[in-house]
């Protein structure tokens, strides 16, 4: 009795590689996600780009930023605000 030729694995062996069809790119495109933001000629709209007028003529200033060191004691904060429909709360990270 002989026993059939065994079939060809679908992948190359470990370490042998099959020749590149196309060459490798020379530049590595960096970044992530959409190279460009074109429509598709699908699209049934298009935009364009216009100026309006409505740009700032200076930079808006950086907000303040105010650190205030805090002592708590417990971990139970009392509310005293008639806008919230409770009275206290519950904060974890205190006490």
């Amino acid at each position: 009795m002989t026993r059939a030729a065994a079939p060809a694995p679908p992948f190359p062996r470990p370490g042998k590689r099959p020749p590149a069809e196309e060459p490798a790119p020379s530049s590595k495109a960096k970044g992530r996600g959409a190279r460009s933001n074109e429509a598709g000629r699908y699209e049934a709209l298009t935009r364009e780009a216009a100026d309006d007028g409505w740009d700032f003529e200076d930079e808006p200033a950086p907000n303040a930023t105010d650190v205030t060191t805090e002592t708590p004691r417990t971990i139970i904060n009392y509310l005293s605000s008639p806008f919230v429909g409770f009275d206290r709360t519950i904060n974890p990270y205190r006490g």
